[in-house]
């Protein structure tokens, strides 16, 4: 059985890459097969890891439509595969055609049918981004019966809004029989760490 796991998110510079990073680098020091797959069309930033195994997959066109014929490879090669674990780091500027692909052909529940186990990774950022990054998590909760794993990423300040954390969110609440966890970015000294968080 694989497991495949997608980093989605409209909001771009939010963290998807850093969070996919850390949980490849996870997955590989549990001494697992890792393939990290990087979507996005401008910024390949999880492909700047050089010790992670990752490929680039040019989802989008040159006339900015959705390349189905890349995508459809990039499945075809997790229902090949065995005992993998893929990690798929989908940039802000391919989410909506991306999302939209997946729902209609069905791509989850493919892959659940082939006996592969699939989650979906979001990250909900802090300060100005919480609202916008909010509503993105509660779109892939409604458009999606996967579990989900929340990333709170606090680099950008508090992850509440008026006082209200996200766990006491109506979006959160809502989502909650879907969410496998909760991870916690801290916020860290911009002295110290700014430059590479």
């Amino acid at each position: 059985m694989n497991k495949v796991h997608f980093f989605l998110q409209a909001k771009g510079g939010i963290g998807k890459s850093v969070s996919a990073s850390l949980f490849s680098q996870y997955l590989m020091k549990k001494g697992k097969p890792v393939v990290g797959i990087d979507t996005d069309q401008n910024n390949q930033t999880l492909m700047q890891y050089k010790g992670l195994n990752v490929k680039h997959v040019n989802i989008m066109g040159e006339n900015r439509t959705f390349n189905t014929r890349q995508f459809d490879g990039m499945v075809e090669s997790m229902l090949d595969a065995t005992d993998t674990e893929f990690v798929i780091d989908n940039g802000a500027n391919t989410f909506e055609p991306l999302c939209n692909y997946m729902i209609e052909g069905a791509v989850f529940q493919m892959l659940r049918d082939a006996g592969h186990e699939v989650v979906i990774h979001t990250i909900i950022g802090g300060g100005d981004n919480f609202l916008d990054t909010l509503a993105g998590f509660a779109d892939l909760a409604r458009q999606f019966d996967t579990p989900i794993v929340v990333w709170k990423n606090r680099h950008f300040g508090k992850t509440e809004d008026k006082g209200v954390e996200l766990e006491e969110t109506k979006a959160f609440k809502a989502a909650k029989n879907k969410i496998l966890g909760v991870i916690t970015l801290p916020a860290l000294n911009p002295s110290t760490h700014g430059a590479d968080i």
